[in-house]
């Protein structure tokens, strides 16, 4: 959950490898020390903003779609998330693939470079679409933007609806004070449905 760049700015910890993982890391030590006790909602929402529904129309073979993951915090800061897709199971792999995505400035450093397309796939492909604040603030807010998703359909999503949801893994990292840091992880889940245009709908 912690950013290369905000974790070689912590007093006191020379010569650390940031080989480890990052995520374990912060989980496992400097999540325990946090001692924060978040309710975190994770959410998919239609569109480019976090107001949209659970569900979209998509044509096969057609233009990407907009889908955001969201959340809701309660008192606690927000500073980063680790997010990976999957859909329903192994045979709907490489129905729809993830384009490009688009980050909110608040939380605009990826955890890793990403390499487009990426197919959604199950079990999940190694890609995290997560991302980091530039700097060590905490964010506070109802209804708090991710990521946005472009999702492209391909012309072998011929089923009626498909379901997309957060892999096992995901998270979100909080923190009670400024501390962003040394958050605490929170597993996140989230689904959204997909919904294939009838023919005749998606000629028009």
């Amino acid at each position: 959950m912690i950013s290369a760049k905000q974790f070689n700015g912590l007093p006191g910890l020379p010569g650390l490898s940031l080989g480890l993982s990052i995520g374990m890391f912060a989980f496992g030590t400097l999540g325990a020390a946090a001692d924060v006790h978040a309710k975190v909602t994770a959410f998919f929402s239609a569109g480019a903003t976090c107001d949209g529904g659970a569900s979209a129309n998509f044509i096969a073979g057609g233009p990407a779609i907009k889908v955001s993951l969201c959340v809701t915090a309660t008192t606690e800061g927000l500073c980063g998330h680790t997010t990976k897709l999957q859909v329903g199971n192994a045979g709907e792999s490489g129905r729809f693939n993830v384009a490009a995505v688009t980050y909110p400035t608040a939380l605009a450093d990826p955890n890793g470079e990403l390499k487009f397309p990426i197919a959604i796939t199950k079990p999940p492909a190694n890609a995290d679409f997560g991302a980091t604040g530039l700097q060590a603030t905490p964010l506070t807010k109802a209804k708090q933007l991710l990521v946005t998703f472009d999702i492209a359909p391909q012309t072998n999503a011929t089923q009626a609806i498909y379901a997309l949801s957060l892999a096992p893994g995901s998270s979100v990292g909080v923190s009670a004070d400024s501390a962003c840091p040394l958050p605490a992880d929170i597993p996140t889940t989230a689904s959204f449905k997909l919904m294939k245009l009838p023919e005749k709908d998606a000629k028009k």
